[in-house]
């Protein structure tokens, strides 16, 4: 593989130059090993040479009636190196938002979905969640046009929206789209599928638990961790989050050996994970801390301590 990856950028190049010597500096006919050469370039992860490739692709695919590949696929090409370089420069934001007018202007639904979806990420990102709730809605509205409002992309894309939710989402509709996203997948095991489940139904419990109800998030909670575990295993990073819910929500409710074991388990991945000194870890222990010892942050709080 290392070795077949410099081969295949000096194979590419070699049919740009030769490009060049038969049609000109300008040619669309060196669109299609532009194209390559910049793809090849970002999988390899030589963002800097795939974004002078992809740079020189767009002037070319941009003249009149230059149609391969097209400049939505041109646009969406260079977003990705630009994304892959700094995830919410505003370079980033930009390629990404000249990618979604590309594919509005081209009627590409589902380019445009895609697209839009990634803008409002950036900006949700970024903190600019009003304006992420906007694009998200321009998302779900092409995407459910392309694939249906139950397909994988139309629901990441709700949840994306609920997740990163604005000021004008109001709670119960945030509650609503997410539990039309556990709805949606429940049953289905591919494994990018029971990651997006995991996480609606994370989602779902923290809205639960915030909207005062702690026994149906505590159930949301339990479900989430268990797909998690199918996903990454019972040592997973990506547990540690709803460990760490779930314990607080078992020591709020005085149900002691449970808050532990959820401790325990979040701890373990965390110092792994991060080491024992991170701000994170270091809260953990805190909180276990003050359940076993009557020692921590929320026995300060109380004068406890």
């Amino acid at each position: 593989m290392g070795k077949e990856a410099p081969e295949l950028t000096r194979v590419l190049q070699r049919a740009i130059s030769a490009g060049e010597t038969a049609f000109g500096q300008e040619a669309e006919e060196l669109a299609a090993p532009l194209y390559a050469l910049a793809a090849h370039l970002l999988a390899s992860g030589a963002t800097t040479e795939a974004l002078v490739a992809s740079s020189r692709l767009q002037t070319i695919a941009s003249a009149p009636g230059r149609t391969e590949p097209s400049l939505v696929q041109v646009k969406a090409l260079h977003a990705a190196i630009l994304v892959r370089e700094d995830a919410v420069g505003s370079a980033a934001a930009i390629a990404l938002e000249e990618w979604a007018r590309a594919a509005e202007v081209a009627s590409d639904a589902q380019a445009a979905g895609a697209a839009w979806n990634q803008v409002a990420l950036t900006m949700a990102r970024k903190g600019e969640r009003d304006l992420a709730s906007v694009l998200f809605e321009k998302a779900r509205k092409h995407r459910t046009q392309a694939l249906g409002d139950s397909a994988l992309p139309t629901l990441e894309t709700i949840f994306n929206a609920a997740t990163f939710r604005g000021a004008q989402m109001d709670l119960e509709v945030a509650e609503a789209d997410l539990r039309f996203v556990v709805r949606a997948l429940e049953g289905n095991t591919q494994r990018e599928v029971i990651e997006l489940h995991a996480s609606a139904l994370h989602n779902l419990a923290v809205l639960r638990e915030e909207r005062g109800d702690a026994e149906e998030a505590r159930l949301l909670y339990a479900r989430a961790l268990s797909l998690f575990e199918r996903r990454y295993g019972p040592k997973g990073r990506e547990l540690r989050p709803t460990l760490v819910r779930l314990a607080l929500l078992h020591h709020r409710e005085g149900s002691l050996l449970l808050a532990i074991e959820a401790y325990d388990r979040a701890y373990e991945i965390a110092t792994t994970e991060l080491g024992a000194e991170h701000p994170i870890a270091v809260a953990i222990r805190a909180w276990k801390t003050e359940l076993t010892e009557g020692v921590g942050p929320g026995a300060v709080e109380r004068g406890l301590a």
